[in-house]
């Protein structure tokens, strides 16, 4: 195919019809253009592979400097502008298997989770092809809370990640808890352990899968260190996302302001 055809096709690839749109009665309006193919990506995603037990959740931000109310501002990603979406990966390989486009407080979810939190219902509306099968998600501590430790205990799957002391639930007493280096604390509901660790600054976490247990690593200076296995877990398997932001590196989308239809379908 010559590139004058290929220019031309691409110039007028559209995945939707406008003149079947309608506002009033459409799933996600303003993702309209964009949602027959984010519809079938996902189901593609979950029909090629069966994931490993451990998983993780987290944002990805693809650069975009057009015209979009919904576009991003994310001064900690390497893109810094962009559409931001929701992504649960594989943690080993980074393999996308559900994504969310976040548009706002339009954004589309489960409306079997309305009466959560936000954060809790990015993750309930990615797991829910894996509830119930016993997955171990991995999450930062925007997602982590006790609560969510509990709805998905009862859905079968176990969660691990960091966490914000100010979180509904969390004992005053683990906040207000002074460290000294290399010291440890935990609180024990269940099968939910509450972690409060002393590194260089406070590091806090939640399982439902770990103990307050240290095992013996090697520092950079050859000295051997204590650390709380689940922060080595942690580390192994949250990088799932980043990953596959790493992998989609390789393949760059060169235009920052194409349109937001051919952006994705040339991405994803």
């Amino acid at each position: 195919m010559s590139y004058r055809r290929f220019h031309l096709i691409h110039r007028y690839l559209h995945f939707s019809d406008d003149t079947k749109f309608d506002a009033k009665t459409h799933e996600c309006p303003k993702l309209q253009k964009l949602w027959p193919i984010i519809k079938h990506l996902n189901t593609r995603y979950r029909e090629t592979i069966t994931p490993e037990r451990d998983v993780t959740i987290d944002e990805s931000l693809m650069l975009y400097k057009g015209r979009l109310h919904w576009k991003q501002y994310i001064p900690l990603k390497r893109s810094r502008f962009g559409i931001k979406g929701f992504i649960l990966c594989e943690s080993k390989s980074g393999y996308v298997y559900q994504l969310i486009i976040y548009t706002g407080k339009d954004t589309l979810f489960d409306d079997n989770y309305q009466h959560l939190c936000k954060s809790s219902q990015v993750v309930m509306t990615l797991m829910q092809p894996l509830l119930n099968k016993g997955y171990c998600l991995t999450t930062d501590n925007y997602y982590t809370s006790p609560e969510l430790a509990d709805i998905l205990i009862n859905r079968r799957t176990d969660i691990y990640g960091t966490l914000k002391l100010t979180k509904k639930d969390v004992p005053k007493e683990l906040q207000k808890k002074k460290l000294k280096l290399g010291e440890i604390c935990a609180y024990q509901r269940g099968k939910v352990c509450l972690i409060k660790w002393m590194d260089k600054k406070a590091v806090s976490l939640l399982s439902t899968i770990h103990n307050p247990i240290m095992i013996e690593v090697p520092s950079y200076k050859n000295e051997v260190r204590k650390k709380p296995k689940v922060v080595m877990e942690y580390n192994n398997t949250m990088g799932g996302v980043d990953r596959m932001d790493q992998h989609l590196t390789n393949y760059p989308v060169t235009k920052k302001r194409n349109k937001i239809t051919k952006k994705y379908s040339s991405t994803f």
